[in-house]
């Protein structure tokens, strides 16, 4: 059973307002530079596809997916990297040609 206290009452109504009043997802600028961020766990693989917009940070758009059975067998380091190569394949059409900032929270991948 969820308690609902007050600090639940803000949070929810602070997302309310967040998503009805701020544009969630802003329009591409190919004019500028991207940000890819990747990320990946024990079931799956994640990215955002982001921009800055004056001083903030914008998404642009979300991607995710599930790993495959074999996947899930992967070391960290390997799902990380195909988190990587899975987002740069899939947004090949925003990134090809273009410069962009790839960002990962896994060290050993950090010399990309």
């Amino acid at each position: 059973m969820v308690k609902w206290t007050d600090a639940a009452e803000g949070a929810f109504t602070d997302l309310q307002t967040a998503l009805c009043n701020d544009p969630v997802l802003l329009a591409p600028d190919f004019n500028k530079e991207f940000i890819l961020q990747t990320d990946a766990s024990e079931v799956g693989l994640g990215a955002v596809l982001s921009q800055m917009a004056g001083e903030e940070e914008h998404p642009i758009l979300y991607l995710s997916r599930k790993l495959l059975p074999r996947e899930q067998k992967y070391a960290v380091v390997e799902r990380e990297c195909l988190a990587v190569k899975w987002a740069m394949e899939t947004l090949r059409y925003y990134l090809l040609g273009r410069r962009f900032t790839l960002v990962t929270d896994h060290a050993p991948l950090q010399w990309m």
